[in-house]
């Protein structure tokens, strides 16, 4: 590895180190409250971000964060039968995001729920 690459693989071991990634299928048996599933993760092409049990008929404000807190992207999308969902391709918009780790942050009025995604392309 060399010196340009190794700042990005020790970052990416770290996360995939502190991250539980890609577990599709239900929450565990009595788990309560809101569930946030970027699937696939890590992100190399299409991607879904969905909420589950959010507030009926709210507006979730879905923000993609580099790891400084800087909103680098996002989009509101709205709360139906509990479920919101938003392509990655519309979070991030026309640009590509830079290789990287990142955090998805939604919160509507009553819940705040966040989650690390790796982007490898």
């Amino acid at each position: 590895v060399d010196h340009s690459a190794q700042p990005m693989a020790v970052a990416a071991q770290t996360f995939l180190q502190q991250t539980t990634i890609d577990v599709p299928g239900q929450p565990p048996p009595g788990a309560t409250g809101t569930i946030l599933r970027i699937h696939p993760n890590p992100v190399a092409g299409s991607t879904v971000v969905r909420g589950e049990g959010w507030t009926e008929g709210a507006t979730v404000t879905v923000e993609i964060c580099d790891l400084a807190g800087r909103r680098v992207a996002g989009a509101s999308p709205r709360v139906t039968r509990g479920v919101w969902e938003v392509e990655w391709s519309d979070l991030a918009g026309p640009r590509r995001l830079a290789r990287g780790v990142y955090v998805v942050r939604a919160t509507d009025p009553a819940h705040r729920s966040q989650q690390k995604v790796l982007v490898l392309r």
